[in-house]
């Protein structure tokens, strides 16, 4: 918590994170990849081909039976037939984007063929051209029905040029009944694809309610957990160190209320009173990514410091990096660790060292000259040469008397400094 960069003024209180973002366009791949959002469209694959099937056997039914003059626009059916052929077996061995492309491809090239060779922009399947961009922009996307546009009204263009040019062949216009036939082939079409459509986007709106269910509930669990953590609890932003969040317990071990932390840095309020310290643990922080039981020092609302043990991690919300930190309030635990070590190193009574502290430092130095080989080097010029733990304390016993003053020298002479005073 803290860790941003120093403010110039106050900011503006900075708004909850919100875990919501749009969904961009999607490949047939990551389509593929979610079985609810892609079964609807692969449904409508499959209708779709078992309509154009059935609309082409249709249409070069009539042709030949009904209207042999017009026996060259069955063979453009038949193309689109195999067309619908080939993306059936390329679905049926999971090649969906293939079988896509393919059958886009396919059906508009067909389409162009029979305008083509027939009455350009006349001919009656040519109605069909606007399903094949409806169909490319649900299933690809927008940039591929975009393009189906593009190069369709080129295309046009391109067949009005020709007929106005006299370049077309010149064919009997097709009869009502063939112009019937092919609108009941688009209207099926359009029938299809509207009705799987609708089911998509029900199926959408289902996926949706159930993720902002799973959303809601899990910033629930989050919200409860957070705020009844029996530690101080905080989150702040990592680019500037501001406060968004903090608990019930970090309002009670350091004063401040929400109002005055949601919303500003630490700095701000104080909260750091060694920069440099922070900046260690911001470093630390993000490189590490985690800090576990950090020790330092804080400054409480009324200006008494406190010593805090601080664990916080980077969590990502929305796109952005926040800090989440538990910090637990350390100051009568240290204060009684560094009182039963006083108290077992040194008399309580005139703050002088004892035995205990004399036997740590001697183990100590015995272990230092174990580790470096020098046990039997003699003792370093200005220290006494001692033989065994006891013999400091009973030269100092003979040199002291219990009661503090110097002992008698010999000969019964008294001590210099009696004898001055005498």
């Amino acid at each position: 918590m803290g860790t941003g960069s120093r403010a110039a003024a106050p900011g503006p209180r900075a708004q909850r994170p919100i875990i919501t973002t749009p969904e961009p366009d999607r490949t047939p791949q990551e389509y593929v990849a979610d079985r609810i959002t892609w079964q609807p469209t692969l449904t409508f694959l499959h209708y779709a081909i078992l309509t154009i099937l059935t609309g082409t056997a249709c249409f070069a039914a009539v042709i030949f039976w009904f209207l042999p003059a017009h026996a060259s626009q069955a063979w453009g059916q038949l193309a689109m037939a195999g067309v619908a052929l080939v993306g059936t077996v390329l679905l049926w061995r999971r090649h969906y984007q293939l079988g896509i492309y393919w059958m886009a491809s396919g059906v508009w090239l067909c389409i162009m063929g029979l305008s083509a060779f027939h009455e350009g922009v006349r001919t009656p399947i040519y109605y069909a051209l606007p399903i094949v961009v409806i169909f490319l922009g649900w299933v690809v996307g927008t940039r591929a029905a975009l393009f189906a546009v593009g190069i369709t009204i080129a295309a046009t263009v391109a067949l009005i040029a020709a007929d106005m040019l006299g370049w077309l062949p010149v064919v009997p216009p097709s009869p009502p009944l063939l112009h019937g036939v092919a609108q009941g082939f688009v209207l099926l079409l359009s029938a299809a694809l509207v009705i799987y459509l609708v089911q998509a986007y029900r199926e959408r709106l289902q996926e949706m309610a159930r993720a902002h269910e799973v959303l809601r509930q899990s910033e629930l669990k989050f919200a409860t957990t957070f705020n009844a953590n029996p530690v101080a609890g905080s989150i702040a932003t990592q680019a500037e160190g501001r406060i968004v969040a903090v608990n019930d317990n970090f309002v009670r071990d350091f004063g401040w209320s929400r109002e005055e932390l949601e919303g500003r840095t630490a700095v701000e309020i104080g909260l750091w009173p060694d920069l440099q310290a922070r900046a260690q643990f911001r470093e630390a922080l993000s490189r590490q990514g985690r800090t576990m039981n950090h020790e330092t020092v804080w400054r409480h609302r009324n200006g008494e410091l406190r010593r805090i043990s601080i664990s916080s991690s980077t969590i990502e919300l929305d796109g952005q990096t926040y800090f989440l930190s538990f910090c637990t309030d350390i100051t009568t635990r240290k204060a009684a660790e560094e009182e039963i070590q006083r108290l077992a190193f040194f008399d309580p009574l005139t703050g002088l060292p004892n035995r205990r502290l004399l036997m740590d430092r001697l183990d100590q130095a015995m272990t230092a000259c174990a580790r470096h080989q020098r046990l039997g080097a003699p003792p370093a010029p200005g220290r006494p040469a001692l033989h065994r733990p006891g013999q400091f304390q009973d030269t100092q016993r003979h040199a002291w008397p219990r009661h503090g003053r110097p002992a008698a020298a010999p000969g019964g002479a008294a001590p210099a400094g009696q004898r001055a005073r005498g």
